[in-house]
């Protein structure tokens, strides 16, 4: 119990430096935002496929790894459904459609909150193969990640207008989702420890969703789109290297 309380500490606070980040550096210059989501892209692919997908496989060897690519399709389609009810929550919550700058920011901080949830679910399930190595490998991605994630947050919500204290506070909440993830998917996988394959692909499938749907695609529209390939290859190696470094250690 006492590592997957840690590894919500950690991702928690990476969220956090992010936040404190954004705030002391303002708004980056977009060329520099899309290469930092770039290698966050590729830290969380690396990250998804050595501690989600490969345990997964080995574990429905018996289904020939269906389970695994039913559970990768099934995150997915659970993130891409949640997106889509991303305006009725907002209209719930009193924002208004007539105010398109501040409807677009809170569609965008919405969008990342809910991904934050499967996240910390990816980090919680992970630690269900007994595999130490295999969680920290998902947390130090999931962690890595959330660094550029909350700082770009901070900008977005100065452009309308609001506080540092309340971007800041704003960013700290929307990563509260993955504390709640992560001791959800542990529980989960302690009491039906059966569908660990599918619940590994299906944290797996919204971390390769979120890479696939939303930031590669945001960050190679511009003139140094190459650069942000490479962001990305630059993203996957760096884990990748510290997985080995991991596995020696453990």
């Amino acid at each position: 119990m006492l590592p997957v309380l840690y590894a919500a500490l950690a991702i928690g606070a990476a969220t956090v430096f992010g936040a404190l980040l954004g705030c002391a550096v303002g708004q980056l210059p977009a060329r520099v935002d899309d290469w930092v989501n770039s290698l966050a892209a590729g830290v969380m692919l690396c990250a998804a496929m050595m501690g989600l997908v490969i345990p997964s496989a080995e574990l429905s060897m018996g289904s020939c790894g269906l389970m695994t690519v039913l559970g990768i399709f099934c995150g997915a389609a659970f993130l891409s459904r949640m997106n889509a009810l991303s305006p009725r929550i907002l209209h719930a919550c009193g924002v208004d459609d007539a105010d398109d700058a501040k409807n677009r920011t809170a569609m965008f901080v919405l969008a990342i909150a809910i991904h934050h949830f499967p996240e910390g679910l990816a980090a919680g399930v992970s630690f269900g193969t007994g595999d130490l190595s295999e969680s920290l490998t998902v947390c130090a991605g999931i962690a890595i990640q959330n660094i550029p994630e909350a700082m770009i947050i901070i900008p977005a919500m100065f452009h309308v207008g609001a506080s540092r204290k309340t971007a800041f506070l704003i960013a700290i909440l929307s990563g509260c989702a993955e504390a709640a993830g992560t001791f959800l998917g542990y529980f989960a996988v302690t009491l039906v420890s059966a569908v660990l394959p599918l619940l590994l692909a299906f944290a797996a499938g919204t971390m390769m969703f979120v890479i696939v749907d939303d930031i590669v695609p945001n960050t190679h529209t511009g003139k140094h789109s190459r650069m942000c390939t490479y962001g990305v290859l630059l993203g996957f190696c760096v884990m990748l290297c510290i997985n080995c470094l991991i596995d020696k250690i453990a």
